[in-house]
């Protein structure tokens, strides 16, 4: 191990996958530092100053999953205003990096295709899984390995059964900060309270303390916002997603069906484009959804699924690729 590296795991966030990366490296003795303002809060200013004083002691090796353009003025165009926010192009420049590793943090949409051509700047691309992607990118970037799903731990068996069966949802929302900004936070406590039944058991990333209150008071329950799919499979056999969320490809992709709800954030049409062709992904609109359940368990109706296509991440191989340098 060379004591002269420094990983530097960069992203935003819920978009931020590298975290168990980072706590994977450092728990074998390398020096790493996360560079999140979600994770760890400090300003642009006190950002730049800590990786000034860590580039004076080591060389960088740079791992981001944050859009390559992300930069403070796009993310208040998309979101809110964040001053702290610094963009993966930015960092390329100012930490001039020994190595530096993409590492995507949507299933979906690895990358949009206004960053793909900036790849190239990226000494290795690391993939979850085989997509039309994956082979553009090998014409853009030198190196490009499928390692798996960072969020994927290991193989679990769904709690499903091929024969008529009651199904048990768990809904895993996804464009919280648009719902934010739209309805506030009571408005957005109403759109649950409006669509979606109380029996259905809630992950949130982060919830909202006030969100929170409302909701429990009508009922619903909220599961520890930091267990995933994967954590919930052997439990509950029916994922509920939002649109095109990457839960909607975690979940299908490892063979668990799931109900995508069209929930106005983008056009029908762009959605289903989207998630459009991967059998056991059913797509509602949030009116439909409590009849959709209730009618699937009472007919013993099967739901299709896809195979388990996304195999876990490959700690092995990843530590083999970031040290072998």
């Amino acid at each position: 191990m060379s004591n002269n590296l420094l990983y530097v795991f960069h992203g935003y966030g819920g978009e931020n996958s590298l975290l168990p990366l980072a706590a994977h490296m450092k728990e074998r003795g390398f020096h790493t530092l996360v560079v999140d303002d979600q994770y760890t809060p400090l300003s642009r200013a006190e950002t730049f100053h800590l990786l000034t004083e860590q580039k004076q002691i080591y060389s960088i090796v740079y791992i981001t999953s944050a859009h390559l353009w992300f930069d403070e003025f796009n993310y208040d165009d998309f979101f809110w205003k964040d001053s702290a926010v610094i963009s993966a192009i930015e960092m390329l420049d100012f930490l001039k990096p020994v190595y530096s590793v993409y590492y995507p943090h949507d299933l979906e949409c690895f990358m949009h295709p206004s960053e793909m051509n900036w790849l190239d700047l990226f000494d290795h691309v690391m993939l979850p899984y085989i997509n039309n992607d994956y082979y553009k990118l090998k014409t853009i970037c030198p190196n490009v390995d499928i390692v798996g799903w960072i969020k994927k731990h290991e193989e679990v068996s769904p709690a499903y059964t091929e024969g008529p069966s009651t199904y048990s949802p768990l809904f895993f929302p996804s464009n919280i900060s648009s719902f934010y900004k739209i309805l506030g936070v009571k408005g957005y406590a109403d759109w649950f309270i409006k669509y979606i039944s109380p029996s259905i058991p809630l992950k949130m990333p982060g919830t909202d303390p006030t969100l929170y209150q409302i909701l429990t008071n009508h009922g619903f329950t909220f599961l520890d916002p930091s267990i995933t799919v994967y954590g919930a499979m052997s439990q509950y056999n029916l994922i509920i997603a939002s649109g095109d969320s990457s839960i909607v490809f975690e979940a299908a992709l490892s063979g668990l069906p799931v109900i995508s709800i069209l929930d106005g954030m983008m056009s029908d049409e762009m959605c289903l484009q989207h998630i459009g062709g991967i059998p056991g992904v059913y797509p509602v609109h949030p009116e439909e959804l409590n009849s959709f359940i209730e009618d699937l368990n009472k007919s013993g109706r099967h739901l299709e699924h896809s195979p388990n296509i996304l195999k876990p991440f490959d700690f092995d191989q990843v530590l083999r690729l970031l040290t072998n340098l």
